[in-house]
């Protein structure tokens, strides 16, 4: 079964091959650029995205061990607490490694 459609760039065909999106490879090259850490709101503002799309994507981030809750805590437009994420070592690898493949596409 394909990863990816026909008219799918050598960019987007090489990401899903290696298990990550266009939308993934956006928010951890985000958090690769803030190290000191993003909410998911800040996150959102930086993208352009939506605040629940990007959450998705950075859980999965997380879940892989390249994202992590850096400890800190930042307020929500609401005023209401949010989780600072962080990228890890092995986030950073991974987005020079994305990097590195783009550049050979």
């Amino acid at each position: 079964m394909s990863h990816f459609r026909n008219d799918d760039p050598d960019t987007s065909r090489n990401a899903k091959v290696f298990g990550f999106t266009k939308d993934r490879i956006m928010v951890l090259r985000c958090h690769a650029r803030h190290p000191a850490g993003l909410t998911d709101y800040e996150l959102a503002a930086i993208t352009g995205r939506q605040q629940n799309s990007v959450g998705k994507r950075r859980t999965e981030l997380r879940d892989q061990g390249y994202i992590m809750d850096s400890s800190l805590r930042r307020p929500a437009p609401s005023g209401s607490s949010c989780i600072v994420w962080s990228i890890t070592g092995a986030g950073i690898a991974r987005d020079l490694l994305q990097q590195a493949m783009e550049k050979q596409s």
